[in-house]
């Protein structure tokens, strides 16, 4: 079990649930467990999110455009622009759309992983190994303007290294950014 992300109201968490199913391959379902009460349900896969013989994870939970729940992930699953895609699909009325790739600007003919939105700035931040970076996988920032996403920014030194950078969390509080990345640089 990894990649959990709770809903704003926090009546839900996501996860990921992988499967070996061969020395080379690994394949990840998404799942969701639902607050009742004081407790949780069990798990349920998400048949919605998820595609068989496809690997579905990294879901990240955001409020955008203010009312609108939106679960973003990662999949292999066709129609994508690359290997691993940023997808998404809107949670309303307790039922989930069918998924959307991201698209272009921000998926490329590579991987774009780890989206996180950031609803005070109107940002998602990923890491991919697609776009022009100073190592394998570095971290991107795209701007929703309400309509369409913006050309994908690398966020550069010291963020970014010649080693992998992803899984970007940022909050903005009183105007000072904070956030925490995951990587594989020297000292860590």
């Amino acid at each position: 079990v990894s990649n959990v992300s709770y809903s704003k109201d926090g009546k839900r968490i996501y996860f990921n649930v992988c499967v070996n199913t061969d020395p080379t391959k690994t394949l990840c379902d998404i799942y969701v467990m639902i607050k009742k009460g004081s407790s949780y349900t069990q798990a349920i896969r998400l048949d919605k999110l998820n595609m068989k013989g496809y690997t579905s994870l990294h879901p990240s939970v955001a409020n955008v455009d203010s009312l609108r729940e939106v679960i973003f992930f990662v999949s292999d699953r066709p129609g994508g622009e690359g290997k691993l895609d940023i997808w998404f699909s809107k949670y309303t009325n307790n039922e989930y759309s069918d998924p959307q790739n991201i698209g272009s600007p921000i998926n490329s003919y590579d991987d774009d992983v780890t989206p996180y939105y950031c609803e005070q700035n109107k940002t998602l931040y990923f890491a991919s190994s697609g776009h022009y970076g100073l190592g394998n996988y570095d971290i991107f920032a795209s701007v929703w303007n309400g309509v369409k996403w913006s050309e994908p920014v690398n966020l550069g030194t010291p963020l970014n290294t010649s080693y992998d950078d992803f899984y970007p969390y940022i909050k903005i509080k009183k105007d000072k950014i904070r956030g925490y990345i995951t990587s594989n640089r020297t000292g860590t």
